[in-house]
């Protein structure tokens, strides 16, 4: 007698189940390794590019800085100066996407913060000449004007179009009063100009700002959205059980591309966060659905074994619908004496048979009609299910069949549609 003991059909299959889970579950952690790996170049990819074009950009942007410094005041050119080395600093250090986006857009507020001191340069250097009071209102409606052309026409009527109308309403009615020569209208006029110039400004370069971080926020979902879906693409598990999600996630991302051209910047955002949740859902599924292909695999192939076993001659498991990952694997058997055994081995549920050459005969079951049974096809498939429970440990079900007589010992087989074989069920 042996000294080591002999282990429970139970404890068997609990360590069977153990260890197809846990290679599925080390497959998967590479899977999983693999696409993060993939997800970080990626990003590490995108945060040199843009690095290198913020750098450049900025390059070009301080060579147009330096070419004002001589006309504004020392004042205005020290604080502008200070400001841009601060933002090259940034630059320099930053260590992701956001930081290099977020100094990127301090850059139009230098922008605006030198033309206001050239226009204050202007107005210094003008002053000093002009003394008259009419004559120094008509130099600042000049240089309103100056301010409100230089805003881009577009973006002005686009980001504040009420305020453009109202700024030219009272341009009017100022130069109306200063060629009249009525200082003290022209006086009140002037002071509700620059009161909505800086309004109309502040509204546009506000809206500007938000539209620029808004398109900032889209540009970064939708460089991430390209990472996750080059990640799951390279995911064995994932691309394989999900092979037409991943297909209508890639025509939402060239959605979310076009209509990002369109200004409809949530899209990419919206779709960035659904698409983080929907990647851990198909991980989740893409690992159960494999454990069950692998259990399906387990029992076709110890059916193949023993159906070969019993002197049967067994073609190669085929797949009832090529290339899909869940389909049925058939498994066809012969014998010499001309009877043939098909099965049909699904990811999940019943396991089917279909005979033909077994001698058939007709009975009438409880419900008074008639059917066809077959003891000896029966026989065959039990007898299977006794040599795959003791060589593999695998436990079939009862065998049933539609129309089984409850109180009948020995089961009875439909007529399959053709008129040629009969068919049965078995359940793992």
């Amino acid at each position: 007698m042996s000294g080591n003991p002999k282990k429970s059909l139970a404890q068997i299959e609990k360590e069977l189940a153990e260890l197809i889970e846990q290679a599925q579950m080390r497959k998967a952690e590479q899977e999983h390794q693999k696409r993060m790996q993939i997800e970080e170049s990626e990003r590490l990819k995108r945060i040199n590019e843009l690095k290198n074009a913020s750098m450049s950009e900025f390059a070009e942007f301080k060579k147009n800085i330096d070419s004002y410094i001589d006309k504004i005041l020392k004042t205005d050119s020290s604080e502008i100066l200070a400001e841009c080395g601060l933002i090259e600093m940034e630059f320099v250090n930053a260590a992701d996407e956001e930081a290099i986006r977020t100094s990127r857009q301090k850059m139009p507020a230098i922008v605006e913060k030198l033309k206001q001191a050239v226009h204050r340069k202007r107005r210094h250097d003008e002053f000093q000449k002009r003394l008259e009071q009419i004559e120094r209102m008509a130099f600042q409606l000049t240089e309103f004007e100056k301010r409100l052309s230089e805003l881009d026409t577009e973006t002005s009527g686009k980001f504040d179009t009420a305020g453009n109308s109202e700024v030219k309403k009272i341009f009017g009615q100022l130069r109306a009063a200063i060629e009249s020569k009525q200082s003290e209208i022209a006086e009140e006029q002037l002071s509700r100009a620059e009161e909505a110039l800086e309004r109309h400004e502040k509204n546009v370069f506000s809206q500007l700002s938000n539209y620029r971080i808004m398109k900032d926020r889209s540009q970064i979902a939708l460089g991430e959205l390209s990472g996750l879906l080059m990640g799951i693409k390279n995911d064995g598990l994932i691309s394989r059980w999900h092979k037409k999600t991943i297909e209508k996630l890639e025509d939402r991302y060239n959605k979310a591309i076009q209509v990002s051209k369109e200004e409809n910047f949530d899209y990419a955002v919206d779709l960035l966060s659904e698409t983080r949740e929907l990647i851990e859902k198909m991980r989740k599924e893409s690992e159960s659905a494999q454990l069950k292909a692998d259990k399906r695999k387990y029992i076709t192939d110890s059916i193949f074994k023993t159906l070969e076993s019993m002197g049967f001659v067994v073609k190669s498991p085929m797949e009832e619908h090529p290339g899909h990952p869940a389909t049925a694997l058939i498994i066809k058997a012969s014998s010499a004496a001309g009877k043939s055994l098909d099965v049909s081995i699904p990811i999940d549920g019943e396991i089917w048979y279909s005979v033909g050459g077994f001698q058939m005969k007709s009975e009438i079951n409880p419900k008074n009609e008639k059917i066809s049974t077959c003891d000896q096809a029966q026989a065959v498939i039990e007898e299977l299910h006794e040599k795959l429970a003791e060589g593999y440990k695998i436990r079939m079900s009862e065998l049933q069949w539609d129309g089984k007589d409850p109180n009948r010992n020995l089961r009875r087989a439909d007529k399959l549609p053709t008129g040629t074989g009969t068919r049965k069920r078995d359940t793992v």
